[in-house]
């Protein structure tokens, strides 16, 4: 028998939690007729995704970044069409282009970073009023700054910017400098895993695998480095069963782009022992950068919604009740 891992039903307060037992999947595949949607807005060479959670569901956001124009797309609930595309936000301090982007869901903040520029463009949501600008000890040039994100036991949140082939280490709230590290690989994307207090960073370039930091920056361990990479591993997410943060009890599993063309591959893996689970793929999506989710239940995503990039083109919906089923996963 393979993994434990754990969901629950609608994802709201006080719902059921139920156990999802399952073998390794293998090779999951999800058809044109099961993607949501595909959304390909007023971007250009589109790389990140993030979404807001609001209080009511159905007045949540999704967040695209766009390297090649000065805007940062955005979406409103249920991400369907054209229709739901809302004026994208533009303001002087994203006038490069944008890359990395991250929510904050806790305090309710925008973070982007931005091509060439060692700075992080911080907004407020949903008002998405500019807050202010966290500059790092960067040097000009970088084409492709990632963002993460990580909070302490003691409260303090963790801001991670990857720039060239070091990672700046900033309090999110004051913007100020708290260090920076090198990785042990190439980089770009970063996540943090605030229960098991790590950080994880996918080696772009070697195909090594993912490795696992601490808080400050110390390596303390690699997965998926034994043959799952086929390519580049850029985008990455976790998601925690259950989903809400303070019921999180380390079961769950971590999902991994490997950019491939013509079809990429998503490499999932359980979150706590780290074994490669399978991979899926989605019809039609290839060269993904960028991955998002949202955990959160609303009428059109039971179990919330995975997004991917697809071809620096668009951003294509699946929602996560589809992919559960599609690779085995099954609700008691």
């Amino acid at each position: 028998m393979g993994p434990a891992l754990l969901a629950c039903i609608s994802c709201g307060k006080g719902d059921q939690v139920v156990d999802l037992v399952r073998n390794r999947f293998e090779m999951a595949f999800i058809g044109t007729s099961e993607i949501g949607f595909d959304l390909n807005g007023s971007g250009s060479n589109v790389d990140g995704i993030a979404f807001w959670e609001a209080p009511t569901p159905q007045d949540g956001l999704m967040f695209v970044s766009s390297k090649d124009a000065e805007l940062i797309e955005v979406w409103a609930y249920p991400f369907r069409s054209s229709a739901d595309s809302l004026p994208s936000l533009t303001h002087p301090c994203i006038s490069n282009g944008t890359n990395g982007i991250l929510v904050d869901q806790d305090r309710d903040i925008l973070y982007a970073t931005i091509r060439f520029e060692p700075s992080v463009c911080v907004f407020a949501l949903p008002s998405l009023s500019f807050q202010r600008e966290i500059t790092t000890a960067g040097t000009l040039g970088n084409e492709e700054p990632n963002v993460g994100l990580l909070e302490l036991p003691t409260g303090q949140r963790n801001l991670y910017v990857s720039y060239d082939d070091v990672v700046y280490v900033h309090d999110a709230v004051t913007g100020a400098e708290l260090g920076q590290f090198i990785p042990q690989h190439g980089l770009e994307e970063l996540e943090g895993d605030a229960l098991n207090q790590v950080l994880y960073i996918p080696d772009e370039n070697g195909g090594s695998g993912v490795d696992v930091y601490d808080p400050t920056g110390n390596f303390l361990s690699t997965f998926g480095g034994d043959g799952v990479f086929d390519s580049d591993s850029e985008g990455i997410l976790v998601y925690t069963c259950p989903p809400n943060a303070a019921m999180d009890n380390g079961k769950g599993f971590i999902v991994v782009s490997d950019q491939r063309d013509p079809l990429n591959d998503f490499e999932v893996f359980d979150r706590r022992s780290k074994a490669h689970l399978g991979t899926l793929q989605i019809e039609g999506v290839n060269n993904t950068d960028g991955i998002g989710s949202t955990q959160q239940s609303s009428l059109d995503y039971s179990m919330g919604l995975f997004t991917a990039i697809d071809d620096d083109e668009s951003a294509v919906g699946v929602a996560w009740s589809v992919i559960l089923q599609r690779t085995g996963l099954t609700c008691d």
